[in-house]
């Protein structure tokens, strides 16, 4: 899946994207599967402050995400 997000990304100019290590990812609910299941995150929003009292969401960054997750979940229905 990984290879097909950062494709996604590539082609509508977004940069790549890299993966991290699960159980590494704080308070997302990735870190608690991770060792059982295939998964990935960071398909939400972007900010600053992650899982934090002072995090931020960057409002700016909704068009992109959202265009990014819907040609990944297309790609993928149509693997």
């Amino acid at each position: 899946m990984l290879e097909v997000l950062n494709q996604v990304s590539l082609d509508l100019g977004q940069g790549g994207v890299m993966a991290y290590d699960p159980g590494r990812r704080g308070a997302a609910d990735i870190s608690f599967v991770a060792a059982y299941v295939d998964g990935l995150d960071g398909l939400g929003s972007m900010g600053t402050g992650a899982h934090t009292l002072d995090e931020t969401v960057d409002l700016n960054t909704f068009e992109a995400l959202t265009k990014r997750t819907a040609l990944l979940i297309y790609r993928l229905i149509k693997e």
